[in-house]
């Protein structure tokens, strides 16, 4: 699901090409980091570039409460912050080595990387004069992170 999740509600009449990327998971984070710098060249040639993930993903400890992040718990929301505050201040070691950084925080968050990684490709690929934004924040069942990072 991993464009299409996306893409489908920004261009519904799927009339863009798209090429999805595999992750390799074996890599480490500064070895996929290294990886995505390499896409930034497409941005000038008009590709979008799009990471389709999420910075919190622990599925066993979701919360079936509805409404807004009433019941999020601590560890989700202190390691949205600081990869926020990551993303804010441009420290890819922060975002790379985050495992050393926060362990608790890191190994309840991110308990398999796969939807953290699309994350490095997409703020890889960008550089200190493009702008940063949080059009979406906030959390679904305690433990899902829906923060949109955005640079234009």
């Amino acid at each position: 699901h991993g464009t299409w999740s996306v893409l489908i509600h920004l261009f519904p009449e799927a009339n863009i090409p798209v090429l999805q990327m595999s992750l390799d998971e074996t890599l480490s984070m500064r070895d996929h980091f290294e990886l995505a710098q390499k896409l930034k060249a497409l941005r000038d040639e008009g590709v979008l570039i799009v990471g389709s993930g999420n910075i919190v993903h622990n599925l066993r400890a979701i919360k079936r409460i509805e409404g807004d992040d009433n019941g999020t718990y601590d560890w989700s929301k202190s390691f949205d912050d600081h990869i926020k505050h990551a993303l804010e201040i441009r420290d890819v070691t922060q975002l790379t080595d985050f495992e050393q950084l926060w362990p608790t925080e890191a190994k309840l968050s991110v308990p398999s990387t796969e939807h953290y990684i699309p994350l490095i490709y997409a703020y890889g690929a960008t550089d200190e004069h493009d702008q940063l934004s949080f059009p979406i924040e906030g959390f679904q069942m305690a433990s899902i992170s829906m923060r949109t990072a955005l640079w234009t």
